[in-house]
């Protein structure tokens, strides 16, 4: 958590400086935020498959149902794209969210969409709503049980509001699955994040 927190301060802090960044809402963006996740979960429920599934510490046999949980934490986006005409950016998106598991305690969880997403804007820049629609992949990872999900498709839809030059804030609803082994996962974030944007 701490390497991400500062990698992505020296990205902002770089690319500020960078020439092809000219401080209008066109060409290279770069970007990055912070908020709360109020509601992320992940569940296995109405995917058992014939002959039950298994509980990773005492390998007995359980019924998947019981593999599923929510919980609330911080969410964390990352932006890399182009705009073209200071209303519409392309972007390569990571947006996820990061808690602590309650059925698996003190381990950490992390879930969420990495693609390509098209965000639109409706009015001048700093003071503008803006829509945000994504499709990629979805990843998941429990700590020490479920480490080695295989992500699968993944969306993002999300709207929100430009309240200054460089600063913004909005809700992004990011589902998806993954699998592991023969257990299929369903995932699903509502983040709520404030994004410094260099452009």
């Amino acid at each position: 958590m701490k390497t991400i927190l500062i990698c992505l301060i020296l990205i902002i802090l770089f690319s500020s400086s960078a020439s092809a960044l000219d401080g209008s809402r066109k060409g290279f963006l770069l970007g990055g935020g912070f908020g709360i996740s109020p509601n992320s979960k992940w569940s296995t429920a109405g995917n058992e498959k014939p002959g039950g599934g298994f509980d990773l510490f005492s390998n007995s046999k359980v019924h998947l149902s019981e593999y599923d949980e929510f919980g609330m934490g911080a969410a964390i986006n990352l932006l890399l794209g182009y705009s073209w005409d200071g209303y519409d950016m392309i972007v390569l998106e990571g947006n996820f969210s990061v808690y602590d598991s309650r059925k698996y305690p003190l381990r950490i969880i992390n879930q969420g969409f990495r693609g390509i997403s098209w965000y639109r804007y409706y009015g001048d820049q700093g003071e503008s709503t803006f829509t945000i629609l994504g499709i990629g992949q979805y990843f998941f990872n429990l700590e020490g049980v479920f480490s080695d999900n295989k992500p699968k498709t993944g969306y993002l839809i999300g709207a929100g509001y430009q309240f200054a030059k460089h600063i913004q804030v909005a809700a992004y609803l990011n589902g998806g699955q993954t699998s592991f082994s023969d257990l299929e996962f369903g995932h699903q974030s509502l983040n709520v994040i404030v994004t410094a944007i260099a452009f």
